[in-house]
């Protein structure tokens, strides 16, 4: 990818290593046919979805150690899709999601490098549901509660692709925005649980990340 300046790491899941490319720092940008531009993306916010986050990691961790068989799977905002790579590796049914332009070809490029073959993707804005594509039994993201309003857009656009008795589980660092998604996904008829986690993505009282989980009451 010869328009960013790209860095290249292995990163472990638990047993699983994956060869990962991304943007080499927070100072990249590129947009030519001004795509981001039109999305509403700042060159400020251009390098975020091109990002290693470690709430990625850890939701990776969450998603490696679960029973999917059978399951569909959509992770929004994805990003690198680090837990969307690690749920193809295992043969899940995973669409990864995004709206950033860049996520894309480095997400392909990450599957290809990791000789992951199936592993779809779709153009993901929340401010526009995708109905065309159907409902998923569990729904997944990392880190996404970030800036002001993004909880309410986004409890609705979770509402709107999560199958009846489906589940959703969210992974944050503890920002202090994220509490809102309690409140916004109550309002729509959804129970949760809080579990705070470590680094591992393993149950710890005092863990630094917190793992949301809802399900319809």
């Amino acid at each position: 990818m010869p328009t960013y300046d790209i860095k290249l790491e292995t990163i472990s899941i638990d047993n699983i290593s994956l060869n990962i490319a991304s943007l080499a720092d927070r100072h990249q940008f590129y947009d030519p046919n001004k795509e981001a531009e039109k999305l509403g993306i700042s060159d400020s916010m251009w390098p975020i979805s091109g990002l290693v986050w470690p709430s990625g990691i850890v939701l990776a961790r969450v998603i490696n150690r679960l029973n999917l068989t059978n399951l569909s799977v959509l992770e929004v905002g994805c990003g690198i899709g680090i837990a969307s790579l690690i749920a193809a590796y295992k043969n899940v049914d995973i669409t990864a999601s995004d709206y950033h332009p860049i996520v894309k070809p480095l997400l392909f490029n990450n599957a290809k490098e990791n000789n992951i073959d199936d592993i779809k993707y779709i153009h993901g804005n929340w401010h526009h549901p995708m109905s065309n594509y159907g409902k998923f039994d569990l729904i997944i993201g990392s880190d996404l509660l970030y800036e002001i309003g993004n909880a309410e857009i986004l409890s609705v656009y979770i509402s709107c692709h999560l199958a009846l008795k489906g589940r959703v589980i969210l992974v944050d660092p503890g920002r202090r925005k994220a509490g809102k998604i309690k409140k916004a996904m109550e309002a729509l008829g959804f129970q949760y649980t809080t579990t705070r986690l470590d680094e591992q993505g393993k149950v710890k009282n005092k863990g630094y990340f917190i793992q949301y989980t809802f399900q319809k009451k």
